[in-house]
């Protein structure tokens, strides 16, 4: 799997085995599981090893990477990934990210996604990168913007979360 470098301290890495009590610690965040949209809470070990199993079966069958996690000077603090949710053969794809509490506010996903998507563009044949944010996280729309996503416009009931409909908005960010 393809590492990419972020900056001297950070480094997008392959999820793996060793990896999973850090995930589980950082993503068990009730911020976290607010605005994101299938991630459980309370997050257990279960829910991290069937997410490795997701992802490396994904990543088998397809032949390319799909999740990478964060790393600070080697420790896993976050993730970012692709959801090929139009398939892995479209032009456009969404990306979902997350960061540890302890790290938001720092810049450090600002300097990660623009790093991942000038990976998503050289590496790939997308043309269009979208993120959909429930409308109120302020903090993922500042880094999306900072990295020069274009707002597109509200989605109202975009997903549906524990039942209750929840608006977006819709960013997307074009190759030139």
């Amino acid at each position: 799997m393809t590492a990419i470098p972020v900056s001297k301290d950070i480094e997008l890495s392959a999820l793996g085995p060793s990896d999973l009590q850090d995930l589980v610690y950082h993503i068990n965040d009730p911020v976290l599981y607010e605005n994101t949209l299938t991630v459980p809470y309370p997050y257990t070990l279960e829910h991290a090893e069937s997410y490795l199993t997701h992802v490396t079966a994904f990543e088998e069958k397809e032949g390319r990477q799909k999740d990478w996690v964060i790393r600070l000077r080697g420790k896993l603090i976050g993730g970012i990934g692709v959801l090929y949710n139009y398939g892995v053969q479209s032009h456009k794809s969404e990306i979902g990210y997350w960061l540890s509490r302890e790290h938001r506010g720092t810049g450090i996903m600002t300097q990660v996604v623009g790093a991942f998507v000038s990976s998503l563009f050289t590496s790939t044949e997308l043309i269009r990168i979208e993120a959909n944010v429930f409308i109120g996280n302020h903090g993922s729309a500042r880094v999306l913007e900072k990295n020069h996503f274009f707002l597109e416009g509200t989605i109202h009931a975009a997903f549906v979360k524990n039942g209750i409909p929840k608006d977006t908005w819709l960013y997307a960010l074009i190759r030139k």
